[in-house]
């Protein structure tokens, strides 16, 4: 580069993205028809952050709840899982966690992940699928080498 001058990353960032959660031949689509109560996002690095917002029995305050995600189908096999906890104590019916996987740049295009809530002492009682490339959300934390996504140096 001339003058020591750094382009920006951020718009070759974002078109890698979208490159790479636009359908491919093979890959399964982004479309999903998961149960509405349990939402969850990615970093696309290493955390998936979801959120319960149910009326289930299981919602009582005594009956703790987890999530687990694992991958699905694949030689390459890692989990995560968390304890859900109230967002509000007001509102306990409303719950957050994150689980946090053990490498850096775990997630790849074509991974689908399990997802499963499950309260104590019941068996798991609600799974879905998640694919990270389709529901990743930008954070400006993360930086390649001593640039951050916006292009400014550190």
């Amino acid at each position: 580069m001339e003058g020591g001058r750094r382009r920006p990353l951020l718009p070759l960032l974002l078109l890698h993205h979208l490159l790479l959660a636009a359908p491919q031949e093979g890959a399964p689509s982004c479309t999903d028809s998961r149960d509405k109560r349990l939402t969850c996002t990615s970093d696309y690095n290493r955390t998936i952050t979801c959120a319960w917002s149910g009326t289930d029995e299981s919602d009582r305050a005594d009956a703790p709840c987890a999530l687990r995600a694992a991958l699905v189908n694949s030689r390459n096999q890692f989990s995560a899982s968390c304890d859900l906890e109230p967002v509000n104590v007001s509102v306990p019916a409303l719950q957050k966690c994150s689980m946090v996987f053990q490498q850096d740049f775990i997630f790849k295009s074509r991974n689908n992940l399990s997802i499963s809530r499950s309260c104590k002492p019941a068996k798991p009682i609600l799974k879905i699928y998640f694919r990270p490339a389709c529901h990743s959300e930008y954070d400006e934390r993360l930086s390649i080498g001593n640039l951050n996504l916006a292009g400014d140096s550190r």
